[in-house]
């Protein structure tokens, strides 16, 4: 009978080094906006050409999806309902 090898890192050691770092918060000079209070740039401050931006911002509203917000909503258009059985 073939045992599944232990893996080196276990997982209880991973989500302990995931919680330390989520809890050091950002790295320092991180841009992280309060909620209420973004910073506003023009496309040329941050390196980007304003007419192609403009133009990506058009295609997009030129072809944006008809399809509900909601998804609630647009589940309910398409009749989607849950298994009556389990499979």
């Amino acid at each position: 009978m073939r045992t599944r090898p232990r893996p080196a890192f276990p997982a209880s050691a991973l989500i302990l080094v995931l919680s330390l770092a989520a809890a050091a918060g950002p790295a320092s000079g991180q841009y992280v906006p309060d909620r209420w209070s973004w910073e506003t740039r023009d496309p040329s401050q941050v390196g980007m050409d304003a007419a192609a931006l403009q133009e990506a911002i058009a295609i997009h509203l030129a072809n944006e999806s008809t399809a509900p917000r909601d998804q609630e909503e647009g589940l309910s258009l398409i009749h989607i309902s849950e298994p009556t059985r389990p499979y």
